[in-house]
Formats: C-alpha cells, structure tokens, sequence
C-alpha cells in the first residue's frame, strides 16, 4: 500500500527565527566552484547566519524533562574522565558567552 505524502510546514514560532538566507546559499549551492561548506548551524551563534534558530533549538532541547540528568548520567561521568590530568579535584561550572573556545583540544595535549 503506498503511503501519501504529507507536507510539513514548521510552526511559525519556529519559521521567526529562520534568517532571511538558506543554508543551501550559505554552503554555495548551485555555484559552479567547488568550496567547502560554511558553518552555519552549530557554530558560536553570534559568528554564523542562524545563530536565533540555533539558540531557539537549543532552548527547546534543553527545557524537555530529561536532558539534565541523561547529561549527568551518561555525559558528564566522561568529561571528568577527560579532565582528570588537568583538573584536581570536582570542577565547578560556570555559565559565559564564548566567541570561540580551544577547550576541547586540553585533555588531548596532556
């Protein structure tokens, strides 16, 4: 039995925070030269043209029921594996706005 195809339209609450340009023209698409892809989703928000849908996402993701403690179960158990050589003791979280972060690259030089 063939199934009918259905046309999904996003919620307006989420189309607002769409910028005016596609990913398709931020990634080249159509242009006769080939390039690599430019970032444009989940890079720091304030560098890239979706940065309002992406913290829009991540709003919405990280409000649902769950998603702490399935990070404090699973995830963070693992950062502080990754931390152990350059981190003493239990670190301590802060919340910043960063333009641009190397932090994942410590661990791996230690």
């Amino acid at each position: 039995m063939a199934r009918s195809a259905q046309h999904w339209e996003p919620p307006v609450e989420i189309l607002s925070h769409f910028p005016a340009v596609s990913g398709n023209t931020v990634n080249g698409l159509g242009e006769d030269e080939r390039r690599p892809p430019s970032p444009f989703f989940w890079h720091e928000a304030s560098l890239q043209t979706h940065g309002q849908l992406q913290k829009y996402v991540l709003s919405r993701f990280y409000d649902q029921p769950g998603v702490a403690d399935a990070y404090s179960r699973d995830t963070y158990p693992q950062v502080l594996k990754g931390l152990a050589k350059v981190v003493d003791g239990t670190p301590e979280v802060h919340a910043y706005e960063v333009a641009n972060s190397t932090f994942h690259k410590i661990a791996a030089h230690n």
